[in-house]
């Protein structure tokens, strides 16, 4: 049976941070930067963050990163590249991947499944 996370909720610095990356997700967030507003080194952010939410900071962005592209992609008719550019990834193809990764499926493929009611 593989680990279960339970989160650590009281880790103030850490919650912050989460909130920040996730306000700004198109920003080009780096460890380095996200541990010196922490007053943290980056080890030990990335053993604070894993508390809390289960994975480190930038595994954690990527995947909300991810499911905010999911979003846009049922919720609106942006094309895929402003999508991907909306969350952060401005390659085209590197967007494909990473969104692969997460759902298994290209941006393309995943906004033509999804009902037409989910999209308008």
């Amino acid at each position: 049976a593989g680990r279960r996370h339970v989160p650590v909720p009281d880790d103030d610095a850490v919650i912050g941070i989460a909130a920040e990356m996730a306000g700004d997700l198109a920003r080009p967030w780096k460890l380095a930067e996200l541990a010196h507003r922490a007053g943290m080194t980056r080890e030990h952010l990335c053993r604070r963050f894993r508390r809390v939410h289960g994975a480190p900071p930038l595994a954690w962005l990527t995947a909300r990163r991810a499911e905010r592209a999911a979003v846009l992609l049922l919720s609106t008719d942006a094309p895929v590249a402003e999508v991907g550019r909306r969350v952060g990834w401005d390659d085209p193809n590197y967007c494909a991947r990473r969104f692969r990764a997460a759902f298994g499926v290209n941006p393309a493929a995943y906004r033509r499944r999804a009902p037409a009611v989910i999209r308008g």
